[in-house]
């Protein structure tokens, strides 16, 4: 019985020394962790500006371009949101596309649609989000902008945000 107390007790304080090792390891990892959050950069615009884009004609939204400058390699996260408003066109689309670009070059994807579909009573508001995780962009000097498609004159969106945030790898 004396020896298998004594064994217990060694094998208590081993786990018990390992666990302390084990969270001293976690603290340290935080901490690093921490430290490589901090290291982000964050590049944004507001605005209120009310505008109605040209109908049937990609165009940058005014005031939604961000001058990036990267000196190593990070991932970046891009964020827009707006409200766009549509009116009602009883025989077609009354849409929004929101897109997108680099250096003036329009992605492809992520893309998102709003608006209507053969509406005749009223104008419609809608809340429109539209974001992109870059897994890792190469260092450089980048203009990120957001562009917009309308399918019928007279649509508009105001309250427009546009924020990218950046991530070291």
């Amino acid at each position: 019985m004396g020896k298998s107390g004594t064994a217990l007790g060694i094998i208590g304080v081993i786990i018990g020394a390992g666990g302390v090792g084990f969270a001293f390891l976690n603290w340290m990892n935080l901490s690093n962790m921490q430290q490589v959050i901090n290291q982000h950069e964050i590049w944004y615009e507001v605005d209120d500006l009310v505008y109605a884009p040209t109908e049937s004609i990609y165009t940058p939204i005014p005031n939604m371009s961000l001058i990036v400058d990267l000196g190593a390699p990070v991932s970046l996260h891009l964020l827009f949101t707006c409200i766009a408003g549509t009116y009602p066109d009883a025989g077609s689309y009354s849409d929004f596309f929101f897109y997108f670009a680099i250096d003036g070059v329009r992605l492809d994807n992520p893309w998102t649609r709003t608006g209507q579909f053969q509406e005749t009573t009223t104008t419609n508001r809608y809340s429109v989000t539209l974001q992109h995780f870059i897994v890792e962009m190469a260092p450089g000097i980048y203009n990120f902008s957001v562009q917009v498609y309308s399918e019928r004159a007279g649509n508009y969106i105001r309250e427009t945000a546009f924020s990218i945030k950046s991530y070291p790898i």
